[in-house]
């Protein structure tokens, strides 16, 4: 039985008896959590026609006895996750329940079992279904989901006039802006997220604007598709530690593909999978490159994984995709300290979770995630396709 204070989860194990038949266990250890305090007046006051469904995470973490231990972790800014809903097909057969807003899984049983899984909020949004695998003893297929932010800043965010999308950050400050112009105008949507202090003026939100502790905002901004300014609860943080741990899982996996580096400075990946091509690059190489392209099979994803440096600088020559698009482009940087992206245009998302970026007369087709983010350069809507990868754990 395992327990954490303040929370509860289900302990679900797949196991084999003596007589080797397959067995059942799911024990509760509390009840779940009630409500978030006065959420009905947070419903009112605070998430103005929240239609955003909440998101999740997961981890794994290999046993002793071979096992695989699975956390499923909801996670929403509004209201607070009601619950995780998920359905287990298996050795064991089939089993749907749903915990509190984490669960957490065992199986040792050396056969696969899927795991279906999706979150709820208060308010009854409820995220897309996903799906995982595990095989114990260690190897696992879990999905990769970045698609809740144009830009994504576990800190601060400024100096950006032009975002089609939306932005997450716990300080944001913008004067002369647009943001949210490119998101879907049927729904209001959550255009600005700042978890403190949310300073902006001149400017256009196509959405709602939430802010946690202050605001500047006036009479200079103008709200479009029926969003409003709301002192909310917004929190990045929550959802900076599955970003993180996505970025470090990434990183584990082989390289697939062939990079390939001209004396004349081309950059090649060139990947033959149909579903997922991986490649790892040295940063200095693709920065200093004066032709970058990256080539895969139609319909398939590209993860390029950088090894750590202290910094990159992307300018000129550009990024070109084959076989591709900007959905279909993930950049992983685990251990980058700056990056400098001036004069190009990036098509992917840059995953870059402990990266200070800035930005400068340069333009996006994709997002970014990182801790802090500065500059000018104008950001575009290409949300990365959800993709599974699958990989052993070691002990």
């Amino acid at each position: 039985m395992k327990r954490q204070a303040g929370s509860w989860w289900l302990l679900f194990a797949v196991t084999a008896s003596a007589c080797g038949a397959q067995e059942l266990t799911v024990s509760e250890t509390r009840e779940p959590p009630a409500a978030p305090e006065n959420s009905e007046t947070r419903s009112q006051l605070a998430c103005i026609n929240d239609q955003t469904p909440p998101l999740s995470r997961v981890s794994f973490e290999k046993v002793a006895n071979g096992g695989v231990e699975v956390w499923i972790h909801g996670e929403d800014s509004c209201s607070g996750v009601r619950k995780v809903n998920y359905k287990i097909s298996g050795p064991a057969g089939e089993i749907a329940t749903s915990g509190s807003n984490w669960v957490q899984l065992f199986f040792s049983v050396p056969e696969t079992s899927t795991i279906t899984y999706s979150a709820e909020d208060y308010f009854g949004n409820i995220e897309q279904p996903h799906t995982l695998t595990v095989t114990p003893p260690g190897a696992y297929c879990m999905p990769a989901l970045l698609r809740d932010a144009t830009l994504f800043l576990r800190g601060n965010y400024s100096g950006g006039h032009f975002i089609g999308g939306n932005v997450k950050a716990a300080n944001i400050a913008l004067s002369d802006f647009s943001v949210g112009s490119e998101l879907p105008a049927d729904t209001i949507a959550d255009a600005l997220w700042a978890s403190t202090t949310l300073n902006i003026q001149s400017g256009a939100v196509y959405g709602n604007a939430y802010y946690g502790t202050s605001t500047t905002a006036n009479t200079t901004t103008t709200f479009y598709n029926g969003g409003a300014l709301v002192h909310g609860q917004p929190n990045v943080e929550n959802r900076y530690y599955g970003v993180s741990n996505l970025s470090q899982q990434l990183s584990r996996l082989s390289a697939n593909g062939t990079t390939r580096l001209e004396p004349w400075g081309g950059v090649f990946l060139e990947g033959t999978d149909p579903r997922l091509n991986v490649f790892t690059v040295d940063p200095a190489a693709f920065g200093n490159a004066v032709y970058r392209s990256i080539s895969v099979p139609q319909g398939a994803v590209a993860v390029v994984n950088f090894s750590a440096a202290a910094s990159l600088t992307l300018a000129g020559g550009g990024i070109n995709l084959s076989g591709l698009d900007p959905t279909s482009v993930l950049y992983n940087f685990p251990s980058l300290g700056t990056l400098d992206i001036h004069g190009i245009q990036v098509q992917g998302t840059i995953l870059a979770p402990n990266t200070t970026v800035s930005f400068n007369n340069a333009s996006l087709q994709g997002a970014i995630y990182a801790t802090h983010l500065s500059g000018n350069g104008e950001s575009h809507v290409a949300r990365l396709r959800e993709f599974q990868f699958c990989q052993v754990l070691t002990p």
